[in-house]
């Protein structure tokens, strides 16, 4: 990736491109991941394990904005921070139980 290119992300997300990835708080380091993989894939699986309550909002706009553009994402999350009813109109749930 080309510095060009890297520092466009990086405003995106509002990062410094100085920032080591691995000291970034998670819902930062996770929508680096998925921002990046964005940009060379059409379809993403993936989750939001180490992302705190408060910034799944941030990721899930994020994400919108790629599905804007004909993506598509399918996101696998524990059901404790969820709200009742889905407010994101591109969004389907599906909740899967093991009881």
């Amino acid at each position: 990736m080309d510095t060009k290119y890297a520092q466009k992300i990086a405003d995106y997300l509002k990062l410094d491109v100085h920032d080591k990835v691995n000291q970034l708080p998670g819902g930062k380091r996770k929508a680096l991941s998925i921002k990046c993989d964005f940009e060379k894939y059409d379809l993403l699986v993936f989750d939001y394990h180490g992302v705190s309550a408060d910034q799944i909002e941030y990721l899930e706009n994020m994400v919108d904005v790629e599905i804007g553009k004909e993506k598509c994402a399918i996101v696998i999350d524990r059901l404790e921070c969820n709200q009742e009813i889905e407010t994101n109109k591109n969004s389907i749930r599906i909740e899967i139980s093991t009881t």
